[in-house]
């Protein structure tokens, strides 16, 4: 499971196109999800979603914020990304 990995961020070249970023971003996470891994694409979850998920699922990748804790408090093995510089002191701790 890819869980809270990331997403444009409308800065630099990506400033003043939403729109079109997502639709590229969301057209290459779909074409991920579709290869043989048995992986699918879920987009906007509500919260209640989510947990359902994550409690289906073994292992997850996902970036090392707040979510990695949530990942920690329901024993799922997780593939930490830090995706921004802010979760350096976060990794530091998960990984001990």
């Amino acid at each position: 499971m890819l869980n809270h990995v990331g997403c444009p961020m409308g800065t630099g070249p990506y400033a003043g196109k939403r729109q079109e970023v997502f639709a590229d971003w969301k057209k290459g996470i779909a074409a991920l999800a579709e290869r043989p891994t048995g992986w699918r694409f879920h987009s906007q979850l509500s919260a209640s979603d989510m947990a359902d998920l994550l409690s289906k699922v073994d292992f997850v990748v996902g970036a090392a914020g707040s979510a990695a804790y949530e990942r920690c408090c329901l024993g799922k093995a997780s593939f930490l990304l830090q995706t921004f510089t802010n979760q350096s002191g976060n990794v530091a701790a998960l990984v001990k």
